[in-house]
């Protein structure tokens, strides 16, 4: 028998998908459920190449996932074929218009078929059409793995939509055959018609699906409105190329269709097809270029042709954008002369003065101002520039990223309390590569996110000093104490020394840590190492512990040893927070030590650390039920859990574990009997 060949799942450049129709996807799948961040993490594992196979059919998807164990997890992902009322309803919408056939056979997905899909009751398939199961060990409606496979089914629709209509259960071949009938029977009809080897326009406008013509009144638009429409910097391309006479008059098709075309030096001549609605606005476009979506050609016939004054407005700002920055950059012959800042405080009057206060070229002539001579913090300039607060404040994340992804830290962030924090979360939800990693990491502080902004260089004096502060002044001080005590083990410089004693003071923490036992304890943790450790530090044992605790992960897996020994002396927390990352399953594999584990769950259970226990009880007995030698210490693990009531008060009640648990080991009869039996016996009052 033949081997069978995987097809992975690969993706390349900074999004998904490029189309609308792969977006579209993506959209309707984020509104059924984003528990835990399960979506974005499954975006990272499609991203990492862990979508080993990919296979799809009618009605079903079947992805193999590779996760942090060592053999693959299985999904499966069924999906109701859509019914037979709205597979036709499908079919007659891309009928009407033999190009919308055409376009389909092409691999491409046109505009007409967007209401089709997003409307409630349409392609798509809504949250009760789709059921998904994964082989993991993950309980969650959608797991990661599950996330990954249906992100996957929206990469292979973006480039192949065929596939999408092979998964929904509708025939692409009905598309031609009925397309094409359509179009015979009106040739039929019309056959009688003398044409003299001619077709009048109205039998034209009949064989291609163009209604009757209709003329269009062209009513300029607002220069903000085609803004929104193209964003920013395509506005401003748009606007140059069309001030340069390349651009052609429109060409009325009917129907509403306009023809533009773009004639660059050196460069094909391209053609751009304007759809316009009932008040003469654009609709719809496309363009025979090579480009994804809206090009620099779309956007120079929009402006051409629906925004002729904004063309000149764009022309002469231009214009007046390159004066300035001659301007900033003839500073750097300046030297240290006394006029310097005089020329500056002109500069920047001359900005506000030509742009305003309502447009992006301000913002960005003073950054170029700021980094050409350093004085962002002069007392004299900063009261003239500190009026463009408010428009900082009111810019969109996508114009703010546009001053930050050069990777250096912009005078912006001195507005940084005033900016929306939904401004700030978009920025940081970016990436690095759009705004810069040191904007990102000033990004996650303002957030809040302080262990994002240390990173994972947690000696660094300053930036664990700023998290301190910033945590005590939003009534954090847990958190703010645990970063004093990663402060007592940075790299303290001679200067900060002062400071950080003060600091530790504060928090009870006795001083520096000479870091001496340290690394004895972190490579052989017993009571031995630890009461060394204790006497050569004045450093509580808790934050002792957690500092290990940080450096261990970092180097190695913890042991099951080592999880109980740190539990046992203090440190149970950081130990049931591991519990819940991935790296933890490699605690419950073959070599599991159960007897470790066990005792790990009784000191969860006497702290009533109740969240931590039944993760790894859980978890144990699921492990133990594989070898029936373990039985007893399942049945003790389960007794416990049903013993104690706080069990109950966790998001799945052990109640509802029990009743999945027996489901999933229904066939396990002795070991029932034996449990019921073991149960009776005990007092659970």
């Amino acid at each position: 028998m033949a081997k069978a060949v995987m097809d992975p799942v690969e993706v390349s450049g900074r999004g998904l998908v490029s189309n609308w129709w792969g977006r579209a996807w993506i959209e309707n799948l984020e509104t059924y459920a984003d528990e835990d961040r399960r979506i974005s993490r499954g975006r990272a594992y499609l991203r990492e190449g862990n979508v080993l196979d990919l296979k799809i059919d009618k009605g079903v998807v079947k992805g193999v996932v590779a996760g942090s164990r060592s053999s693959p997890y299985k999904v499966d992902v069924r999906i109701e074929p859509v019914s037979e009322s709205v597979a036709c309803d499908v079919q007659s919408r891309c009928s009407v218009r033999l190009s919308d056939a055409e376009q389909l056979m092409e691999g491409r997905m046109p505009l007409s078929m967007e209401d089709a899909m997003k409307s409630p009751g349409g392609l798509f398939p809504c949250r009760s059409d789709i059921a998904f199961t994964c082989t993991c060990p993950d309980d969650a409606e959608m797991c990661k793995h599950v996330a990954a496979v249906l992100l996957g089914v929206g990469v292979r629709f973006d480039s192949d939509p065929s596939l999408f209509f092979k998964l929904r259960g509708i025939s692409m071949d009905l598309f031609a055959e009925r397309t094409l009938k359509g179009r015979l029977d009106i040739m039929l009809d019309n056959a009688d018609v003398r044409t003299g080897r001619m077709l009048d326009d109205s039998m034209i406008g009949s064989l291609f699906g163009v209604v009757e013509h209709m003329e269009h009144k062209r009513r300029p638009m607002e220069m903000d409105m085609l803004v929104k429409l193209l964003g920013r910097p395509l506005y401003e391309e748009g606007s140059l190329l069309a001030g340069s006479g390349c651009v052609s008059e429109a060409e009325d098709l009917g129907d509403g269709m306009l023809k533009i075309s773009v004639s660059e030096p050196k460069a094909a001549r391209q053609h751009v097809v304007i759809w316009r609605d009932r008040d003469g606005n654009p609709s719809r476009y496309g363009c025979g270029c090579d480009s994804e979506g809206v090009c620099r050609h779309i956007s120079a016939a929009l402006v051409k042709t629906f925004g002729q004054d904004a063309v000149e407005y764009e022309v002469r700002k231009e214009r007046e954008t390159a004066r300035i920055s001659m301007r900033i950059e003839g500073l750097e012959t300046w030297g240290d002369e006394d006029g310097m800042l005089d020329e500056i405080l002109d500069i920047c009057d001359d900005i506000v003065e030509t742009f305003g206060f309502d447009d992006l070229r301000t913002v960005r002539l003073i950054d170029d101002l700021f980094a050409a001579t350093c004085v962002e913090d002069d007392p004299i300039l900063y009261p003239k520039v500190a009026v463009l607060s408010d428009l900082v404040c009111s810019m969109s994340p996508e114009d703010m990223a546009g001053l930050l992804g050069d990777d250096r830290k912009s005078w912006l962030f001195t507005f940084s309390s005033e900016i929306p924090r939904r401004t700030i979360e978009a920025l940081y939800e970016m990436g690095p590569e759009d705004v810069g990693k040191e904007n990102r990491a000033e990004l996650a502080f303002l957030l809040g996110r302080y262990d994002e902004y240390i990173g994972e260089d947690r000696r660094d004096c300053t930036r664990l000093l700023r998290c301190v502060y910033s945590a005590s002044n939003c009534g954090r001080e847990d958190e703010a104490s645990r970063f004093a005590g990663m402060l007592a083990f940075s790299d303290v410089p001679y200067d900060k020394r002062t400071e950080v004693e003060s600091v530790l003071k504060r928090f009870g923490i006795g001083g520096i840590s000479s870091a001496v036992g340290i690394e004895d304890f972190i490579r052989d943790p017993s009571s031995r190492t630890l009461r060394v450790l204790e006497k050569s530090n004045s450093v509580p044992r808790h934050i002792l512990l957690r500092e290990c605790w940080d450096e261990i992960l970092v180097r190695r897996v913890p042991s099951a040893f080592e999880m109980r020994f740190f539990a046992q002396n203090g440190a149970s927390d950081p130990v049931g927070e591991f519990l819940f990352t991935e790296e933890s399953e490699k605690l419950f594999g073959r070599d599991c030590d159960s007897a470790e584990l066990g005792w790990l769950f009784n000191i969860f259970v006497d702290g009533s650390k109740y969240a931590y226990a039944a993760d790894l009880g859980r978890r144990l007995a699921y492990r133990l039920m594989k070898d029936y030698k373990k039985y007893p210490m399942v049945r003790q693990l389960l007794a416990v859990m049903e013993h104690d009531h706080g069990f109950e008060g966790l998001p799945e009640p052990h109640s509802e574990f029990m009743a999945r648990f027996r489901k999933d080991f229904s066939g396990r009869w002795k070991f029932w009997r034996d449990y019921d039996s073991f149960r009776s016996g005990l007092d659970l009052r």
